[in-house]
């Protein structure tokens, strides 16, 4: 089954408060291929699927990266691959609106390079990913509505001759609210903006870029729901026309950043 994907832009704006991290009711963390039980990262702990019950029982096998250097990320010195159809499947407590993120870092390891491979993702049925490969490292994330009790997602190599691999998975579940669907939001198309009448809800949302404007790069460690914020200067076209303006807070510690929203706008 096809979905059609829509970018989006969120424009948020920043409160300061006093208040611990969000904790999802689902919140799937798993470390691809790893001979480790357990690894943190940004204090959020990834398992491996080493034995796992998420892993099906398709044909897979683990690979490590022979050229790790010390400072090289933890999740991407390993991964799982896939030689036919396979998939990880997640219990699902709370359904909504979940977040998937999926790690790709093509490595070489004896005869395999995955740099080579194309494959397919769908989860429960439903297209992300198509006739996809990645040369160097990749973030893909997700917004989906769940509305089963289990999330299934499949990998399918995109020929015989060809595998499927994923260093890192995350699932979990976003805020409530976390999109609000209301009338007014623009849709931007080809041929103009018009009113998006659809729930946003429903949609499967593809982060491309995520920026903070006017600030500087916030990351997963110190976001609420382990995002990577990147400055706007390579986005500005005229750069000698902006200027940075900064609201008055007072000093405080332990402040979590929580993004508030405003209306959104959508692409296709």
């Amino acid at each position: 089954m096809g979905a059609k994907f829509l970018q989006f832009l969120v424009l948020s704006f920043c409160t300061f408060l006093f208040s611990t991290a969000f904790t999802p009711q689902d919140n799937y963390l798993i470390n691809c291929g790893s001979n480790s039980p357990t690894v943190v990262v940004d204090n959020r702990h990834f398992v491996s699927d080493k034995g796992s019950a998420y892993l099906s029982e398709g044909k897979s096998f683990s690979l490590t990266n022979p050229k790790t250097s010390p400072g090289s990320p933890v999740l991407y010195s390993t991964a799982r691959v896939f030689t036919s159809a396979s998939s990880y499947a997640f219990s699902i407590k709370s359904v909504g609106t979940h977040l998937v993120r999926l790690h790709f870092s093509p490595f070489s390891s004896g005869n395999y390079d995955l740099k080579n491979g194309k494959f397919d993702v769908l989860a429960n049925g439903i297209s992300l990913l198509s006739n996809f490969g990645a040369n160097s490292t990749v973030l893909k994330e997700f917004f989906l509505m769940v509305d089963k009790e289990e999330l299934e997602i499949l990998f399918t190599p995109a020929s015989d001759s060809s595998l499927a691999y994923v260093n890192a998975i995350e699932v979990f579940s976003a805020p409530k609210d976390f999109f609000i669907d209301a009338a007014g939001i623009a849709l931007i198309t080809p041929d103009g903006i018009q009113e998006f009448k659809q729930n946003v809800s429903s949609q499967i949302l593809e982060t491309v870029h995520r920026i903070n404007v006017g600030g500087s790069m916030l990351t997963p460690f110190n976001d609420t729901l382990w995002r990577t914020w990147i400055p706007d200067e390579d986005f500005l076209y005229f750069k000698s026309a902006a200027k940075i303006a900064r609201p008055l807070i007072p000093r405080t510690t332990n402040r979590v950043v929580q993004l508030g929203r405003l209306p959104l706008i959508m692409c296709t």
